[in-house]
């Protein structure tokens, strides 16, 4: 403790209480001065800028590298630079040293006077996501409060290659963005998955301060705003809103309505943003493991197949031994094992020209990763050429199509008009599956380029369709049959009736199978588009 002079008291120093004394005096003694100090070495100094004034102009300051140095940097005096606007194009990051733009290195790379994010594993910094109910979204509201409340925490999630909306029924969630457009020309821009009607989703850019409109109107607006468009399917599409210079707070908002998702529900996804106008890149980002790039990159690539990269900041690529493989973006090689009938697949081509017979080929599912030390491909062969399915006839030698309207296909294989008072028993019978139906479409989806074994994901096998071989467990196989319509009454109040056979084989602990029924305006068949 050290003493105090208190008003009409005299303090009462002891030995215990010299020593601290002493003690202060001495580190006061020898805390350097100005004057006393080093000159900072190149080595110990970086440098930083102000905030720009009105005069669209900022300091240049010299500062030590870190706050354990003690030094001053003589020599380098603070330095006027007249332009705020100052970039550098993608590939290069600003030498404040300098004052001028430098090349990255190999193995690192820079996106220039933009900021990207395409990576999901985790949030990335300056994104936060909150969640609530209807009431609103309460500033600086945090996941630990809205899981106490109807809503829970799990609002936006990462998921590797994109982050996910999967809120909850009722609730609204919104993922923010902090930027700092400081140039002329700035935008954002984002691709995203919209496919359900049963969440809304919006996008806004909320000024810090009000600001004129882009247009050069009288009025001022404080908020941009977009309402992205509905996506088809697995595809996705990119929205893009400028945005004048200033600071803005981007957010995207979902809004999951009450009583309206159906059994199956499809999140809005985003995979990529890109904010173009902010400040130039300080430094060239190490590129990843799994990845590399040359010098002057705007991007990490992966390392291309059979070839890895096990540590960040890698300029090139290691090719595996002959024994063993890679998958681009892998981080290390695996031994190749014996191939067997699960790595390759047949293809039956069209009919020969008397419609007598069909080829039989097989390929290697691509890219192969099995060892030669297995099975060899079977010999090329031939079949009968494959029949049509019930109701269709043989257009050509690659395609059934269905009989005109009003027509059945007889026992003889024609399609003859139905008698007098009486109309075809419309019906979809699937038997044959050497060739895809014409109203019929199976694809296969991921994010990444390997992810599916190849681009169908189906695979005919004549008297069944199997989601086939090679592909990795996240991968989405869809298959879709698209009708007309349907007639009329054919048990009490139902219109239309589906069966079908199947078999479930997984090895994946997470392989499931749905089915769904959907309305849909963007996909329209009729009896006449069989013909075709």
């Amino acid at each position: 403790m050290i003493p105090t002079l208190v008003h009409g008291l005299q303090p009462r120093i002891t030995p215990h209480h010299m020593g601290v004394i002493i003690a202060i005096l001495l580190v006061s003694l020898f805390r350097p001065t100005d004057s006393q100090l080093l000159p900072c070495r190149d080595d110990e100094i970086t440098f930083a800028l102000t905030q720009c004034d009105d005069a669209n102009g900022q300091w240049r300051v010299p500062i030590p590298y870190n706050k354990s140095i003690n030094c001053i940097p003589k020599g380098k005096p603070p330095l006027r630079i007249q332009n705020c606007e100052t970039s550098c194009p993608a590939g290069f990051s600003y030498n404040l040293a300098n004052l001028n733009c430098t090349q990255c290195a190999p193995g690192t790379y820079s996106v220039g006077n933009s900021q990207t994010y395409d990576e999901w594993s985790v949030l990335p910094p300056g994104f936060h996501s909150q969640s609530s109910g209807f009431g609103g979204l309460e500033a600086g509201s945090s996941a630990d409060q809205a899981a106490k409340g109807t809503c829970g925490p799990k609002t936006w999630l990462p998921r590797g290659d994109f982050i996910s909306l999967e809120e909850t029924e009722g609730c609204s969630s919104a993922l923010t963005l902090q930027v700092d457009i400081v140039q002329n020309g700035g935008y954002v821009e984002f691709e995203y998955q919209f496919p359900d009607s049963s969440t809304m989703f919006t996008f806004s850019a909320n000024s810090h301060e009000c600001r004129s409109t882009v247009t050069g109107g009288d009025a001022t607006v404080d908020t941009l705003r977009l309402v992205p468009d509905h996506t088809v399917r697995s595809s996705w599409l990119a929205a893009k809103l400028d945005l004048p210079r200033g600071k803005f707070t981007l957010m995207w908002l979902g809004i999951s309505m009450i009583n309206m998702r159906g059994s199956s529900y499809n999140p809005v996804r985003i995979r990529r943003v890109q904010v173009v106008g902010v400040k130039y890149s300080k430094s060239c980002n190490e590129c990843p493991a799994g990845t590399f790039s040359r010098a002057g990159a705007s991007r990490c690539e992966d390392c291309p197949l059979n070839q890895v990269s096990t540590r960040k900041g890698s300029g090139i690529c290691i090719v595996c031994p002959d024994h063993q493989y890679a998958l681009p973006g892998f981080l290390q090689c695996f031994d190749r094992i014996p191939c067997t009938t699960s790595d390759y697949i047949r293809r039956v081509g069209p009919c020969s020209a008397d419609y007598q017979n069909a080829d039989i080929t097989y390929e290697w599912i691509s890219p192969k990763i099995c060892s030669d030390a297995g099975v060899v491909l079977p010999p090329a062969s031939q079949i009968p050429c494959p029949r049509c399915n019930p109701g269709f006839y043989r257009h050509n030698v690659s395609t059934c199509s269905a009989c005109d309207p009003g027509k059945f296909l007889n026992a003889n294989g024609i399609c003859a008009a139905c008698d007098g008072g009486t109309s075809p028993a419309y019906k979809y019978e699937i038997t044959n599956w050497t060739y895809l139906p014409n109203n019929i479409d199976a694809f296969c989806w991921n994010n990444s380029a390997l992810g599916c074994a190849n681009d169908g994901g189906w695979q005919l096998n004549g008297d069944s369709i199997t989601t086939g071989y090679g592909h990795e467990d996240d991968v989405l196989l869809v298959m879709q049959m698209f009708t007309g319509g349907f007639r009329k009454v054919i048990q009490q109040k139902y219109f239309g009736q589906l069966s079908f056979d199947f078999e479930l084989v997984c090895k994946s602990p997470q392989c499931q199978v749905n089915l769904t029924l959907r309305h849909t305006d963007t996909y329209s068949l009729t009896d006449t588009d069989l013909d075709k």
